[in-house]
């Protein structure tokens, strides 16, 4: 599969892409996630993503649907200040969910960075909650799994070129040949064909 690449800022793009390696970056307080990798034609790339970062929160077995939803709207209101940003949850989900194979009562606390997520958690002590659950997943894990997009795998990937750009404090100016903020991805198998 060829595609064709204008590396101008601002274009609509779609290119072959292989992740190799992972890291994050944080802008306006949000988590953002840099991935470097090649094209299949062997250029630098680099693919700016995002995901949404989250945590469970289990109830007791006991718990009453209208005091669940009263503890998920205790917790919406949590803001934790911090050094650099506050960390606030921005909203929440009260579902079904199985841990350890039992079916459970959960609420899923969206928050605004991974990295307040220990600590909005800390702030959830309700005499209601059994447990909290996965604030301590790194934000790279975290993208993995939700994406699955897997390192030394092959993605179409469309997005807007930020070669050039200044968007996420310039990060279009790093030394890549194409610079994408991604819009889709989807993986395809060796020979090309959609998976």
């Amino acid at each position: 599969m060829r595609f064709y690449i204008i590396n101008l800022w601002g274009y609509r793009m779609k290119i072959e892409f292989m992740p190799i390696d992972y890291d994050y970056f944080d802008f306006q307080g949000r988590n953002y996630v840099r991935i470097v990798g090649r094209t299949s034609d062997g250029k630098r790339a680099l693919i700016v993503d995002s995901c949404d970062v989250y945590f469970w929160v289990v109830m007791k077995a006991n718990v009453s649907e209208k005091k669940i939803e009263k503890v998920a709207e205790k917790i919406d209101g949590i803001v934790v200040k911090g050094k650099v940003r506050d960390g606030k949850v921005l909203r929440t989900e009260v579902l079904d969910k199985k841990f350890l194979g039992e079916s459970v009562r959960a609420v899923k606390v969206y928050v605004s960075n991974f990295k307040d997520a220990h600590d909005i958690a800390s702030e959830i002590d309700f005499s209601e909650v059994e447990k909290r659950r996965e604030y301590d997943i790194g934000f790279v894990s975290r993208y993995i799994r939700e994406k699955k997009v897997r390192p030394m795998n092959w993605y179409v990937v469309e997005g807007e070129s930020l070669s050039g750009s200044v968007e996420f404090g310039g990060i279009g100016e790093i030394d890549v040949d194409i610079c994408l903020k991604v819009e889709e991805i989807e993986g395809v198998d060796r020979k090309g064909v959609k998976g």
